[in-house]
């Protein structure tokens, strides 16, 4: 069974091992961010979500 070739990504053509390094941490770093920014919005989402599951009384809809 013969190994398929790697294919080299579109973005990566023809640059340097420093500009591929530097992309891939500026994708990690973005990524950390990115998750450090959405968890406290998420916990806080959460946390409404539960008050208002916990503590309103259910209305009867009326059609």
């Amino acid at each position: 069974m013969a190994v398929p070739e790697r294919k080299t990504p579109a973005q990566f053509e023809g640059k340097t091992v420093r500009q591929i390094e530097a992309i891939l941490i500026a994708r990690r770093v973005d990524r950390i961010v990115t998750e450090r920014l959405e968890r406290p919005a998420a916990v806080q989402r959460a946390k409404v979500l539960a008050t208002a599951l916990t503590t309103l009384t259910p209305r009867k809809l009326n059609f």
